[in-house]
């Protein structure tokens, strides 16, 4: 894992390497990473008004999200505290659990999970996210057993059995606890890997 999230340089999107970067959702003009942009993309409502090229716009955001998660797993996680720290609501988050963090955990569990802890550990945020991943029969076990001790403060989504947070009723957020974690927009936590 690298310092700043971001990738090995061989790694860049087929959507960048089509155009070249033109038009690009996860690259600014300097090359940089843009996971604000993306991830705002990949979050917002698709009744969105720019219906056609809304749609179109989602589809390239899910489709370098699931390059970035399959072959660049330190970049998915800069992308998913980035992703994390803008979400406005529970379902928002339950969005990135059920998605690019299930599949993360799923294909390269062992590898992020260190970093996925680290971040648990200091952002509620974080941890709820967490809370809502789905994946007992996918994920190693022992990237399972990890991610439930690293729920397991609380509070957590539910305690569906098929998550981390099984059984822990008592840690469910009340809506106090979800307004707090949900206040203010926020900045994604100062992390290193």
């Amino acid at each position: 894992m690298t310092n700043d999230n971001t990738p090995p340089p061989a790694w860049v999107c087929l959507d960048c390497q089509i155009d070249g970067g033109a038009g690009s959702l996860c690259r600014k003009a300097d090359g940089e990473h843009n996971f604000e942009h993306l991830a705002r993309v990949y979050l917002d409502d698709a009744a969105s008004e720019e219906a056609a090229s809304y749609t179109d716009t989602r589809h390239r955001a899910h489709d370098c999200i699931d390059e970035m998660v399959e072959h660049a797993p330190a970049a998915a996680v800069g992308f998913l505290i980035v992703a994390c720290a803008q979400t406005r609501s529970l379902p928002e988050l339950c969005i990135i659990a059920a998605g690019p963090l299930e599949n993360l955990l799923q294909s390269h569990g062992s590898t992020v999970i260190p970093h996925l802890e680290k971040i648990a550990r200091i952002d509620p945020r974080f941890r709820l996210m967490l809370s809502g991943t789905w994946g007992r029969e996918r994920i190693n076990p022992d990237v399972w057993a990890r991610l439930v001790a690293a729920v397991s403060p609380g509070p957590v989504i539910d305690t569906d059995s098929r998550t981390p947070s099984a059984g822990m009723t008592d840690k469910i957020a009340t809506q106090a606890e979800i307004a707090a974690i949900f206040g203010p927009a926020r900045d994604a936590p100062a992390t290193r890997h």
